[in-house]
């Protein structure tokens, strides 16, 4: 029976109190940013810095952060075994190109990772994706780049958007904003919600044992996000802000359909709760010189059960689990910027986290509990050579300092040196060049330091950092007032990647005799590739978007028995338009297609390829609906083997604003 629940909208029902005068702003919440691409800092054009801003993530309709970025040249998107959407840019995982929220940091304590399916797009005004060399500022384990999340920021004395979504299945979705500025404080409250009992198979699907047709089993969800910001500017160069963010999940993990009833895997997430609270502060202590602070504590629990059947209501068998995580993670970020040196911008960033993972594999298990500190100390000038010539250079000190392994002896601190330069050139206004190389690092996780898997690995505390030095060289043109294009090379050599490998230590007195897994440091890769990206409103009417990516992704380990590197397509083409008939009418059609790939087991998916269209009908200044179709040609895609993605699905939206 189909759920009906709305906590998600129930804490967003009274902010209608405030009459005072509206203040000019800007519904970005630059306090959110780390480095603003806004002010045309260098640091942000010497490598690939793209932004998508609230327009555009409302004509995408990409409720999630994994949809929203995987529009951009460069990225992809994969699903693992625990159904999560996990993000690749430029061939670098999630844990080397970690996710941040405000400038604060998303990431899971234990794995590094962040379901960014589960992230949603309602609640910001833009997403900033950096690739290659990232600002020092940002702080540690920024291998392949960075994402940005920033939050919105009201402009008036009351202001609102919302939107209903609905699909064939009966899925719905809603998420409403509301804000209010007025004299020297704003505040913004948000929720949302999802509710669906699984999505559609294609047509083409051939059923399986464990699969039949229409809807996909236990692929149900359901999910509430609330977030706050209370912000208060005391005078002209200062402003704070108090912010909170949770999103609470439940959601079933389809089975892979090439799997035998005994051998499939009967698991749901039965609670997902992820909530951040920060305080942020921008200071002009003089008029050359700024202070940037953060801090923040975040939290993330869930429980995963594992049951006997596809009935999800025994667990009894061996393979049945009960596994919970509790996870904690705090910390601060401090970042001095000077402009007392002449053409010189001069920062200094310190940042400080410890993530607390505890963990219990069964009900009745004992709890376990790991912790670790990190620190960075970053050094970054930006040297205005001429008018049209700049210099960055910057380089960061990181450590990775043990605290507990669930009583295990512990490794002393590990530490790395990442230094990195780019140059910016315009040699007409038009036209802007650039090239940059550096050192990134990823520490381990606490999971590749210390995980068993449930009795199958040996922990490796000794593991050293991943490292990667990343090239890029590139131009941006615009092409006259209404198109840009760019170009944009890149290779990154990268070494010590760690990889979960057999090893042949044998514990002794084990009966029968077992071997074990252990995180290792032992591969070595490259990732080289081409960006083209062109946006044009040359031809009346309409706002076309094309880029194309070829990555070129190879496992250089030695002894390697392949060069195939996982969910690393080869060629990615991402080509849309919007179309304004006139003042009522409009249509918008996005195509999105990767060629194949290697999944998580190594075998071969086939190319995957999707359309989405959508008629946008505008009913007033401020009201519209539309009514579209995803997956318009019905393609029976998977990222991974056995795992079947959406099939063709109408829906329906109503969005207003005031």
């Amino acid at each position: 029976m189909k759920r009906v629940r709305h906590a998600g909208m129930a804490a967003v029902g009274s902010l209608l109190f405030l009459i005072s005068p509206a203040v000019a702003g800007d519904a970005v919440f630059n306090l959110g940013e780390v480095v603003v691409k806004d002010a045309k800092e260098p640091i942000t054009q010497v490598s690939t810095v793209e932004e998508i801003d609230r327009k555009a993530i409302d004509l995408t309709d990409t409720r999630t952060v994994a949809d929203a970025i995987k529009t951009l040249p460069g990225v992809n998107f994969a699903i693992n075994t625990r159904n999560e959407k996990i993000i690749n840019i430029r061939g670098f995982d999630m844990r080397q190109v970690p996710i941040l929220y405000d400038g604060i940091p998303m990431s899971v304590p234990y794995d590094g990772f962040v379901d960014a399916g589960k992230l949603p797009t309602s609640n910001l005004s833009q997403i900033t994706v950096t690739k290659g060399i990232s600002s020092v500022l940002y702080g540690p384990n920024t291998m392949g780049g960075v994402i940005n999340l920033v939050s919105l920021k009201p402009t008036r004395i009351l202001e609102g958007d919302g939107e209903f979504t609905v699909d064939e299945t009966g899925a719905t979705a809603a998420d409403i904003n509301l804000g209010t500025r007025f004299d020297r404080f704003y505040l913004t409250v948000s929720g949302g919600y999802l509710d669906s009992d699984g999505y559609l198979l294609s047509d083409d699907f051939d059923p399986t044992p464990l699969q039949g047709n229409g809807t996909r089993s236990n692929s149900d969800a359901f999910q509430t996000v609330v977030s706050t910001k209370l912000g208060f500017i005391p005078a002209a160069g200062h402003e704070y802000a108090f912010g909170f963010n949770r999103i609470n999940s439940t959601k079933g993990l389809p089975p892979n359909v090439t799997d035998s009833a005994a051998n499939a895997r009967y698991w749901r997430f039965s609670d997902w709760d992820k909530a951040t609270y920060y305080l942020l502060g921008d200071s002009r202590i003089t008029d050359g010189l700024t202070m940037k602070t953060r801090l923040y504590y975040d939290t993330y629990y869930n429980v995963l059960d594992s049951y006997d059947n596809a009935t999800y209501s025994t667990q009894t068998t061996k393979k049945a689990f009960h596994s919970t995580y509790d996870d904690d993670s705090y910390g601060a970020t401090l970042n001095l910027s000077t402009t007392y040196v002449p053409h010189n911008r001069i920062g200094f960033a310190f940042t400080y986290k410890d993530d607390i993972h505890r963990e219990q594999g069964t009900a009745t298990a004992p709890w376990g509990r790991y912790e670790a500190e990190t620190f960075t100390y970053g050094l970054e000038d930006t040297v205005r050579i001429t008018d049209r010539l700049s210099l960055v250079l910057g380089v960061s000190h990181d450590v990775q300092s043990p605290v507990f392994a669930n009583n295990s002896p512990l490794r002393g601190e590990a530490s790395t040196w990442n230094p990195q330069g780019g140059i910016l050139y315009a040699p007409a206004d038009a036209i802007r060049l650039h090239a940059s190389v550096g050192r990134k690092t990823r520490f381990p996780s606490l999971k590749e330091l210390y995980s068993e898997a449930m009795g199958n690995n040996i922990a490796n505390p000794t593991l050293g950092a991943e490292k990667a030095i990343n090239y890029e060289i590139g131009v941006e043109t615009d092409l006259g007032t209404t198109s840009t294009a760019g170009i944009a090379l890149f290779y990154a050599d990268i070494s010590d990647l760690i990889q979960n490998m057999p090893t042949t230590v044998v514990i002794p007195g084990s009966t029968p005799v077992k071997y074990y897994n252990q995180y290792q440091n032992i591969n070595k890769a490259t990732y080289k590739g081409i960006e083209l990206s062109l946006r044009s409103q040359l031809i009346e009417d309409n706002d076309f978007t094309f880029n194309y990516t070829y990555l070129d992704a190879r496992n250089e380990s030695p002894g390697r028995t392949s060069d195939n590197l996982t969910d690393r397509p080869e060629h990615k083409v991402y080509l849309s338009d919007h179309y304004t008939a006139n003042r009522w009418l409009a249509l918008f059609a996005a195509l999105d297609w990767s060629s194949d790939r290697y999944d998580s087991n190594m075998y071969n998916v086939a190319d995957f390829f999707t359309i989405t269209a959508k008629v946008i009908g505008t009913v007033s200044k401020n009201v519209s609906v539309e009514v579209g179709v995803r997956n318009l040609t019905d393609a029976n895609n998977e990222l991974i083997h056995g795992l079947p993605t959406e099939g063709r699905t109408l829906f329906a939206n109503l969005k207003g604003s005031f």
